[in-house]
Order: structure tokens, then sequence, then C-alpha cells
């Protein structure tokens, strides 16, 4: 009964709302045309079409429009395909939640105005998709532009030579590294080191005498912050120009963010007894480090008497 008094309602030429125009592609809308109320010039029911039969066939403004109302049955796949194949202009009014027993008043403002509508197909909606696909073809391929010039001057950057440090606490970690007989757990080669602007052996030294000798423990996930000062330029930035870390070592495997490249390092000295992980998930000092850390002041204190003897032999 539904069904068909809205067909006879649209047929009849009243007033009927047609739904927003919309084109969706790559996860953007965009709205094309507001809804729009329309008077149908002409109608006819059910009429044929070569295998395709709608509810109604409406002209609008000279143009034919299907229209099909889904009162317990919503239009079906193969409908659907023959109508985007022949790119046929037409809208699915939703009934189904329309009460059966609401007023006549209720139920026209229903059919022609405030149920739910969507456009099978509609020209403008094709129209701004194919435009909205061709966009994001020029902006992939501008990303991708900008990704390969990132990605090679990255690279130029890893591949420069190192330079020495100008911070002391650098060199005394190397020095109580050495002191420490730790030489072995440093000048490691480790996979997109090239972001340190200074050689191996002076940042991993750093973290040898920090986290090591001086037991201070290490949350992985900040793990390569108070390397920041060696680290080369951009590497340090957690999204240059605008990509995430894992989009560039994808497409350039040698680079690597300087917290990926400490995290290796860090389980190498785990490897060798030096670090130990928590249950908390923090790296503390292993055993092997209390050896590491007598041997290194054995060694401070040998330095320090071998600097006073000539100081004694010169008081007699």
């Amino acid at each position: 009964m539904l069904h068909k008094l809205a067909k006879q309602l649209i047929a009849d030429g009243a007033p009927l709302m047609l739904p927003e125009v919309v084109a969706e592609y790559g996860g953007r809308r965009r709205l094309v045309r507001p809804a729009v109320t329309i008077r149908p010039e002409g109608a006819a029911l059910e009429p044929g079409l070569d295998g395709l039969r709608p509810d109604i066939l409406i002209t609008v403004t000279g143009r034919p429009l299907l229209v099909e109302v889904a009162v317990t049955h919503f239009c079906g796949p193969e409908k659907l395909a023959l109508i985007q194949e022949r790119r046929l202009a037409a809208v699915e009014i939703d009934l189904s939640r329309v009460a059966r027993d609401a007023s006549p008043e209720m139920l026209e403002h229903a059919i022609l105005r405030s149920a739910p509508r969507r456009w099978l197909w509609n020209r403008l909606a094709e129209a701004t998709e194919t435009a909205m696909r061709a966009e994001a073809a020029r902006r992939a391929c501008s990303r991708e532009a900008t990704l390969e010039r990132l990605g090679n001057a990255l690279i130029v950057a890893a591949a420069s030579p190192t330079v020495e440090p100008a911070d002391p606490r650098l060199t005394w970690a190397v020095e109580a590294t050495r002191d420490a007989g730790l030489e072995g757990a440093v000048g490691i080669a480790v996979d997109g080191d090239g972001c340190f602007v200074v050689a191996r052996e002076i940042w991993q030294s750093h973290l040898v005498g920090r986290h090591i000798l001086g037991g201070i423990p290490l949350d992985e996930r900040t793990a390569a912050t108070s390397l920041y000062p060696v680290v080369r330029g951009r590497f340090a930035e957690p999204r240059p120009d605008g990509f995430e870390w894992q989009v560039i070592t994808g497409r350039f495997p040698a680079l690597r963010q300087p917290c990926d490249v400490v995290v290796d390092y860090l389980r190498l000295l785990g490897l060798m007894g030096l670090l130990v992980r928590d249950p908390g998930g923090l790296w503390r000092a292993g055993r092997a480090a209390v050896v590491a850390r007598d041997r290194r002041q054995a060694a401070t204190a040998h330095r320090i008497g071998h600097r006073k003897a000539p100081a004694r032999n010169g008081g007699k």
C-alpha cells in the first residue's frame, strides 16, 4: 500500500525532494550540489527499459530520472549495476522506517521530503569523483617526488664524514669506556647509524658511560633523547617533510630514525650481558657491568696515583 501510494504521488507531479549530490574518493568527501526540490514534468510507472524496470520514470528539466521506492526491498546489486552501466540518473527513497499507520499528511511528507534518499547514479557525482581521482594522482606523484628528494638528501647526509665532538662529556665517556675495558662494546656498526654526526665509538660510549657505568635506567621510547645533540640535522625531525619514518625507511631501508638505531644497539649490549630488561621494560645495568665498573675505578685510581708520585718524589 505504501509503495503504491509513493509511486502515485510522485507520478502525479507532486514536488519531490532530491538528495544532495556528494562525490567521495580516497576518504575525501565533496559536496557537489545541495538537496533540491523538483517538480516532475512527466512520469511513467514501471516502464520497461530493455531489461530494466524502475518503479517510476520521471522527466526533470528535459532529462530522465529513475526513482526507486524501497519499503521492504531495496535496489539489488544486479539492478544497481545495470543502472550504473547505462549511466542512468537514479535515486532511491527509503520508506522502510515509515509507520504504516501514520496520517496521510505524514506519509506524504515522508515520501516527498523527509524520508532518507540516496543517488544510485548521478552524472555530477561521477564527474566530480573522476576529477578527485585525477587530483589524488597528482598529489601522489608530487608526494612521491618529495619523498624521493628527501630520501636522497638524507642518504647524502648520512654518508658525510663524522666530526669531532664539541661536548667534553663525550670525550670523557670514550675514556671511561676504555678504562672499563669495554672497547669491544663500542664502535659497533649498526644499521642506519649514519644518522649520527660523530663516530660510532663516541655516541655508543656515551650510552655505555651513562647507562652501564653510570647505572641510569633507560627507556627504549626515549633512548635517543640524550644523543640528539649529535644527530644529523633532519634525522632529528619526527616527520621530515611530513613523512613518517616508517614510510621513509620502507622506501630507503638504509635510512633509520635515531631511536630505532639506538634500540638495536641496546639489544646488542643486552646480548653481551651489559644491560638487562626489567619487568617494567626498562634497560638496567647487568652483572657484567659490575666488573666493568670495578675495572674503571681501578684504572682511575692507578691514574691518580701515577700523577701524585712525581709530586712526592719532587718534595724529597
